[in-house]
């Protein structure tokens, strides 16, 4: 077997993966045009993205899916080039084809450097609270408001929203201030909009407890999109993706103009490319508004 570490992971979301990465990459070498150690970095960055921030659970059938593998290489937090993209692309669909043989074969749309997830339009933003409102029961109300809360709220990634515990929201008179812990630690102020959603559904939590599926579940299991697939949908409801409403919240934030450092703080954003592919979607402003703009009265 060989020894890996990667450099970009931190110890405990690598421990969380690890076995099953090696034991991917060990059925996969011999079938494949790539050395071990090869695959070990790119399939290593990989289910570390599913796993440990898309919250999808750990096993080969569901995160070597060919339509997992499209979301990854396209997403916007992967910052690597075009013809990367298509690279890694390629080296995922072989290690899928060999653990998954039977999997019928996809056709992917082209690779660009300007890929990013739309972001949800106001009626589909009404449409999934209106899901949200309509659960069967109140555990899954509950689950679904603080889904939407956190995500298109606070712009929380799954594995956040997994990990969030009662005590990590301040409620005072200046709103809500969430605490975001692991990799891309942080302080969060939740839109307006969100902090009643929030403050009904873990109003009867208690410090220590999950807001997120179980309060007092043990371990890391994928309950985020376990619970997204479990759920029911009318065929005009669109799919509630965590990563479709972190994009809403950051365009919520670009079309308000909020101070682009302060949101890159917020956000967990590294580099501004990140923000960039996301101004297509601001809406432009009319011919009054933008000569006040770049004279500078918008600011006065």
């Amino acid at each position: 077997m060989t020894t890996y570490t990667p450099r970009n992971i931190s110890t405990a979301r690598w421990e969380r993966i690890q076995v099953f990465v090696e034991d991917a990459t060990a059925i996969a070498t011999p079938r494949c045009a790539y050395t071990q150690e090869r695959l070990l970095v790119i399939c290593g960055r990989f289910v570390d993205w599913a796993v440990n921030e898309a919250g999808l659970p750990l096993r080969a059938d569901v995160v070597f899916r060919p339509e997992v593998v499209a979301r990854y290489v396209s997403h916007p937090s992967l910052n690597l080039a075009a013809t990367t993209r298509r690279n890694y692309r390629a080296t995922l669909m072989r290690v899928s084809e060999v653990l998954l043989p039977d999997t019928p074969a996809t056709a992917f749309k082209p690779l660009s450097a300007k890929d990013s997830m739309r972001p949800y339009t106001p009626s589909e933003e009404v449409r999934l609270e209106n899901w949200a409102r309509g659960q069967k029961s109140p555990e899954r109300e509950r689950n679904a408001m603080v889904l939407l809360s956190l995500s298109m709220g606070a712009g929380f990634w799954a594995g956040e929203i997994l990990t969030a515990r009662h005590e990590d929201f301040l409620f005072d008179e200046d709103g809500v201030l969430a605490t975001v812990r692991g990799a891309k630690a942080r302080y969060v102020p939740l839109l307006a909009k969100w902090e009643p959603w929030l403050q009904e559904a873990i109003s009867d939590l208690h410090d220590g407890d999950f807001v997120f599926g179980d309060p007092s579940r043990q371990g890391s299991r994928n309950v985020v999109n376990e619970f997204i697939q479990r759920v029911g949908r009318t065929s005009k409801m669109p799919v509630p993706q965590t990563n479709r409403m972190r994009a809403t919240w950051l365009v919520t934030h670009l079309a308000n103009r909020t101070n682009m450092r302060a949101l890159m703080r917020a956000g967990g954003v590294q580099k501004f490319e990140n923000l960039a592919r996301l101004l297509k979607f601001v809406p432009e402003l009319d011919t009054v508004e933008y000569r006040r703009h770049l004279r500078g009265e918008a600011n006065r």
